[in-house]
């Protein structure tokens, strides 16, 4: 052995044991190279590259040494187990395959991942009622098309999670347009673009194509005038009203009925520009087939009684736009007064959406429009008059070539906007006009959803103050530098027509540039199905990544920026102008700074998202914004978290999980939902593709399976947020009980088995059960703070729910090993509308229950109280596999 294969010796070994193992690997490459018949060295390498996760390299390294002729049988001994490791680990992980594992393993691999797509990322709510926002707030970061290289401009990507009522995307399409007409010629040529609407309310994604429906009708210009004002009308009441005028109301239905024999067309029969998943659909259909035939017996005076508009229109003084670290103080400050005067109305009364308009008021809110006059929120000064006329009839003014209809609208709306009476005009007129609003105007069918009201026996909810929305379009439009003027005699109109005459001229421009999609569903399972190319409804051609994401305030909801880095973040180009972008609005008060904002959704402070998420992170702000963005993966592993830190990591993750902190009442409210089928997507399909070694991964979860984990993390059990102090946090080192949720985990991954990167001892699949019970609704009262329910089954010979509720921690910390499993991915945990909970689980395992005659009872697992049952095992009945 020459003395320079001997210093590369002496360095690699001294750099593997300093964990330097990209390092190592090189050096003892080079010592191979330059000796190429010792078994030495091609051992060592073997050694370096497996503590890199290079199976497939490790176990060719390990054959060159075993076909030395200096090979002892001591390193054939010791070489066999890495072998063997390295064929387990690199076949799971498809980087060492057999012509058969070849051809089989992407089919079974991707319905194994699929399963694992569809499980619930959240802890159930025992009332199956979609939140609903109409007014989500957008960051402003422009994409500058000129920059873009062609290959790129030719497949722009846009997508919208918890699209609303679009107002988003068409301020995207506007300022597309914008941007196309200063391309040059040839980047004109190749433009193209698609947006993807998703949003889990059908209902929602229903109005969305009511109002593109409209705009199309507009495109086509084969109206008269009356009409084309007509078609604008509707979109506009539609969009903005309460009530709606009869003319537009049938002209709404008309629409309506086309859509719904449109979509069930085969295929569709919708403009070409619009695609409607085949998934959505039905759902959409329904909510269409709703408006139809569902609302007969609404009435104005019915709506007029739950919209209160008069208690939104006090003066409050203007806000200024204030830096972050500013915007913090003033915040906490103002919190603390607030709890203290209104804090029993906030928490037993209000809804997260009043929550949210209230302190739009209170705190900074990102600039939107800093050309405008801070406080007014209009390039004119007649809005006001509007909202006058507003307070008294409760509708907006209709287009001027419209108001002829309307015996009486026309006189008293000049009184207001002339100011030339404090009356208003004469009060006999104005009682006829009140009463021709009741007789001949009708509820905006829009504002109905069947799955928020299934008897349908409600009114929505309308106390948001309806000139707000159209702020925002004058906003954008002076920001855009297309509006200059407000027409005083139809304020209101003449903003909203700006907005989608922009939107339609857009479409009518770039008609097959442009591409529309409707996608239902939750953000995180619908970008899992497209990133694991799952999602067998959309077309091949559409895109799998995107160059924009923008997710409103959906991470309120979704566990925060975690789940955005686990579920959006890797549908995001990797490309220094892709972002994936997010706000926070129902709890902005309550975070004292970024950090705690980060850390009690990832455990994390920002700095540390790269290493251990694999994200870049490019603002983590809930004051002004949450702006993440893709990066090349695999990471190098020196750039990654160590093995001691990843371990460490996971573990405080795992707890928080199943042992969560709580949270404090609205509007401090922390949305905690994330579940055990999260874990096993964050460990088994994340972190794998970050680049942690597979066999890393593999040893924490066995620890977890084999119920011998020692640690010395300890649960956070305060109130939310989790100081980012807890990172540190430490107890004596012990050997925690995590054998109550090993059977779901072990459920959950057989679930996914044949996608798992590394092997696990599991039941197939095939074993594996879905079950349900049925159980009286109204069991369960509604409460102001989120429902995260879980299952809890035991032996009620042995313990009872509060025993084992009130003694968790006990039972966590070994003190106390009851027989016990909990749940907490149920497939359903419905106590209100239709009755019935529904799980997966071992059948095995339900066989031993039943046996022995266990019950399980539902439990938050926010402060780890009953919440219905207990229920016999009797009752469970297999439902399908």
């Amino acid at each position: 052995m020459s003395a320079t294969t001997v210093a590369l010796k002496e360095t690699a070994t001294q750099l593997f044991r300093e964990a330097k193992f990209d390092e190592a690997a090189k050096k003892y490459r080079q010592a191979e190279e330059i000796n190429l018949r010792d078994a030495v060295f091609p051992s060592n390498l073997s050694a370096a590259l497996y503590e890199l996760g290079d199976y497939c390299g490790s176990f060719e390294a390990i054959c060159r040494a075993v076909q030395q002729p200096d090979c002892s049988s001591n390193l054939h001994q010791r070489l066999s187990p890495r072998m063997a490791k390295c064929h387990i680990y690199g076949t799971r992980s498809g980087t060492i395959s057999s012509g058969r594992i070849k051809s089989e393993k992407p089919g079974v691999s991707a319905a194994a991942r699929l399963r694992l797509v569809e499980l619930p990322k959240s802890k159930p709510d025992p009332h199956p009622v979609l939140e609903y926002f109409k007014d989500p707030q957008q960051d402003e970061n422009p994409l500058v098309l000129s920059q873009l290289a062609l290959s790129r401009i030719s497949k722009l990507a846009f997508f919208f999670g918890g699209c609303g009522d679009a107002r988003h995307v068409f301020g995207t399409l506007i300022s597309l347009h914008k941007s196309f007409t200063q391309l040059g010629k040839n980047k004109k040529k190749h433009f193209r673009s698609h947006l993807t609407f998703l949003d889990i309310h059908p209902t929602t994604l229903a109005c969305d194509l009511v109002l593109f429906m409209f705009m199309d009708d507009l495109i086509a210009s084969r109206n008269s005038e009356e009409e084309e004002a007509e078609i604008k009308a509707t979109l506009f009441y539609t969009y903005f009203g309460v009530l709606m005028p009869s003319y537009c109301h049938h002209r709404f239905q008309c629409v309506v009925k086309r859509l719904i024999n449109g979509l069930q067309a085969t295929p569709p029969i919708i403009p070409a520009w619009i695609h409607a998943d085949a998934g959505a659909i039905p759902k959409i259909v329904r909510s269409l087939t709703f408006w139809q035939d569902g609302l007969s017996g609404k009435t104005v005076d019915g709506m007029l009684a739950r919209h209160v508009f008069g208690l939104h229109t006090q003066k409050v003084e203007p806000n200024q736009d204030l830096p972050p670290e500013v915007m913090t103080k003033y915040g906490a400050r103002d919190l603390r007064e607030l709890k203290l005067e209104r804090a029993i109305h906030i928490r037993d009364v209000m809804t997260d959406e009043e929550v949210i308009q209230l302190f739009r008021g209170t705190f900074a809110q990102p600039a939107m429009c800093k050309d405008v006059e801070a406080g007014t929120g209009w390039v004119s000064l007649n809005a006001h008059r509007e909202e006058k006329w507003y307070n008294k009839t409760s509708v907006f003014i209709p287009p001027a070539s419209l108001l002829r209809r309307h015996d009486g609208f026309e006189r008293i709306w000049k009184t207001i906007r002339d100011n030339s009476s404090k009356d208003s005009g004469d009060g006999d007129l104005f009682k006829k006009v009140k009463m021709d609003i009741i007789s001949s105007w009708k509820p905006n069918p829009s504002l109905f959803d069947r799955d928020i009201d299934e008897s349908g026996t409600d009114y929505p909810k309308m106390d948001g103050n309806p000139f707000e929305p159209i702020r925002h379009f004058e906003k954008f439009g002076v920001n855009s530098n297309l509006l200059t003027t407000v027409d005083r005699n139809n304020p209101a109109f003449s903003v909203a027509m700006f907005f989608f005459d922009a939107v339609v001229n857009t479409l009518k421009y770039m008609r097959g540039r442009v591409k529309l999609e409707f996608l239902l569903g939750d953000v995180s399972q619908q970008l899992a199905k497209i990133n694991f190319d799952t999602d067998s409804s959309r077309p091949v051609d559409f895109p799998k990544t995107f160059t924009r994401m923008w997710l409103s305030n959906v991470p309120d909801y979704t566990h925060g920026p975690l789940n955005m880095a686990l579920y959006v973040v890797p549908n995001n180009e990797v490309s220094p102008q892709a972002t994936v972008s997010a706000n926070c609005l129902l709890d902005r008060g309550l975070w004292p700074d970024d950090d705690s904002y980060c850390h009690t959704y990832t455990l994390l402070i920002a700095e540390e998202l790269p290493k251990f998420l694999g994200c870049r992170v490019i603002s983590m702000s809930p004051y002004t914004r949450i702006v993440l963005a893709s990066r090349t993966l695999p990471i190098p592993l020196k750039e990654l978290a160590s093995r001691n830190e990843l371990i460490t990591w996971l573990t405080r993750i795992l707890l928080c999980i199943i042992r969560p902190g709580h949270t404090k009442p609205t509007p401090c409210l922390v949305h905690y939902p994330n579940n055990l089928a999260v874990f096993v997507d964050l460990l088994l399909l994340h972190l794998h593709k970050v680049g942690f070694p597979a066999h890393w991964l593999a040893y924490f979860l066995g620890r977890v399976l084999l119920n011998n984990l020692a640690t010395d993390v300890a649960p956070y059990l305060g109130a939310f947020p989790i100081p980012p102090e807890e990172r540190t946090r430490r107890v004596p080192m012990r050997r925690i009980n995590l054998d109550p949720w090993c059977a779901e985990l072990k459920t959950i991954l057989a679930e996914g088995f044949e996608a798992l990167p590394f092997p696990v001892f599991l039941s197939l699949p095939c074993d594996i059960g879905i079950f349900e019970v049925s159980v009286p609704t109204e069991v369960y009262p509604r409460s102001s703070s989120p429902d995260v329910m879980a299952l809890m089954f035991y032996n009620p010979r042995v313990s009872m729910a509060e025993d084992l509720l009130f003694s968790i921690d006990d039972i966590l910390e070994s003190k106390r090993i009851p027989p016990l499993h909990i749940l907490t991915a149920a497939l359903a945990i419905d106590l209100r509308r239709n009755g019935v909970i529904k799980w997966r689980m071992s059948r095995e395992c339900v066989s031993s229950m039943k046996q022995e005659g266990w019950v399980f009872a539902v439990f938050r697992t926010d402060i780890y109280c009953p919440a219905a049952g207990p229920f016999s095992a009797s009752r469970w009945m297999e439902v399908s596999s």
